[in-house]
């Protein structure tokens, strides 16, 4: 009796037309970009204000999820003359897991690990004009399509900077991204 009511929930899941196979690993890309802000700056809110930030991410499909290299620049401005202004360059390398909740909407998350590159600017720094840390970090994301192969994305990315104070910061992100099938050559090299 339980078996025979189950029976339509199972037949439904699988019905399911909204779920789509999986591709086989470097059989597609993505590549997105995306501008936004910084929603928290932890330590570093008490001596520098950030502004906009741009961010650039390559995407391909690998055996479970997806793997991945974003680029982030972020500008941070002192909020005093003794401290310098710095651009931030992150760089990450980040594993995402996506699930379709429908055809156009794809909620993800995401692992990540990096570096986390400041170059100092504007005024005569003493010691190093760039430091280089690494970071961990996580991600949560949603894509809605636009046609099949474009989407609008939002991001929320929060990185913990190994440095003698850590950096904890967190950043918002919207864009655009567009998928394809990886050309013949470039899956070569991946393989």
């Amino acid at each position: 009796m339980v078996l025979a009511s189950l029976s339509p929930l199972a037949e439904g899941r699988a019905q399911d037309s909204t779920r789509a196979p999986a591709s086989p690993a470097y059989s597609t890309m993505s590549v997105g970009i995306a501008g936004g802000r910084t929603i928290d700056d932890g330590a570093l809110a008490d001596f520098w204000d950030s502004g906009t930030t741009l961010r650039l991410d390559v995407y391909t499909r690998f055996h479970r999820g997806d793997v991945g290299a974003w680029l982030l620049t972020l500008p941070w401005d002192a909020r005093s003359a003794e401290q310098p202004d710095f651009r931030a360059y992150i760089f990450g390398l980040d594993w995402r897991f996506t699930r379709s909740v429908t055809r156009w909407l794809r909620p993800s998350a995401s692992v990540s690990a990096g570096n986390f590159l400041s170059t100092f600017e504007g005024v005569e720094t003493k010691g190093l004009k760039k430091e280089s840390e690494i970071f961990i970090g996580a991600s949560a994301g949603l894509a809605v399509g636009v046609t099949r192969a474009t989407s609008l994305t939002a991001t929320v990315t929060g990185i913990n900077v190994f440095t003698s104070t850590p950096i904890r910061t967190t950043f918002a992100t919207v864009g655009v991204s567009h998928g394809f099938a990886t050309p013949g050559w470039l899956r070569g090299v991946f393989e």
